[in-house]
């Protein structure tokens, strides 16, 4: 049987080479009947319009594949973490082996090292400066440590002051404890609002956690009014007494005892 040499394509209908047809044992000319290049055309024609229908899909119906996806992930949560956790393995196994390409792996070795060696130095430098006596920034107490920068007792404190930095960069009014009594002691607790004594947090044994005659700080021009968290503008007030004015002006507000007083 004589191999051809020449084929016309059935799409261009152009008579081509026949190197440029791809075998085929389906055939029975042995070769497809579209040229590579008119094959190639027609796939991505096909992927262009396969994916214009899947993207109006899923415009047309977005809320009915939500709830399949919602319900599919609630009866399969095992398998969905399955998943996660190979994609997120996957991930590693990628960044580890680029950073082998790149010697990033030498370098991170080498910052550890230094670290661990700067660490050291530090344990002996702490060895032999003697124990100093510091006030804690947080809560206001003293206590000893041999460390040079540390300003707060505890891990506690430190937490503490960490959250009251996220929550003022939030916009939320967390005064730490050493801005608190200073507060209180100025105004000697004694409430602006009722004239009476007000007492520290704990000092009730029957309500240790909370107390409405527990003191605390009372905005004079309200942050709703565009009250600031400066000294000047805080005063000491019972819990009972700061939760009845709320945001109500300090000119416009008169306490109930007051009124029964009158």
């Amino acid at each position: 049987m004589r191999v051809p040499t020449e084929k016309t394509c059935t799409k261009c209908r152009l008579l081509k080479s026949i190197s440029e047809f791809d075998a085929s044992e389906s055939n029975s000319t042995g070769y497809l009947p579209r040229c590579r290049q008119c094959r190639h055309i027609c796939a991505e024609r096909a992927a262009a319009t396969q994916s214009e229908y899947f993207s109006n899909y899923r415009v047309k119906n977005a809320a009915e594949l939500a709830e399949k996806s919602r319900v599919y992930r609630a009866n399969n949560v095992e398998a969905e973490r399955e998943r996660a956790r190979i994609s997120q393995q996957r991930r590693t196994d990628r960044a580890r082996a680029a950073r082998r390409q790149s010697g990033a792996d030498s370098l991170r070795d080498a910052k550890r090292h230094a670290t661990r060696l700067l660490r050291s130095a530090q344990t002996q430098a702490r060895t032999l400066h003697r124990t100093e006596r510091r006030i804690c920034d947080e809560c206001g107490l003293d206590f000893s440590t041999a460390i040079l920068n540390q300003k707060r007792c505890s891990k506690t404190c430190g937490n503490r002051a960490k959250q009251r930095t996220k929550n003022a960069r939030n916009g939320v009014f967390d005064p730490s404890n050493t801005l608190r009594f200073s507060i209180y002691e100025r105004d000697q607790w004694t409430c602006h609002l009722c004239g009476m004594t007000a007492f520290p947090w704990g000092s009730n044994s029957e309500a240790p956690d909370w107390s409405p005659e527990y003191a605390s700080l009372d905005h004079i021009v309200p942050q709703s009014c565009g009250g600031t968290h400066d000294e000047n503008n805080l005063r000491t007030a019972h819990h009972i007494c700061n939760s009845l004015r709320n945001a109500t002006p300090l000119d416009e507000f008169t306490h109930p005892l007051r009124l029964i007083a009158a």
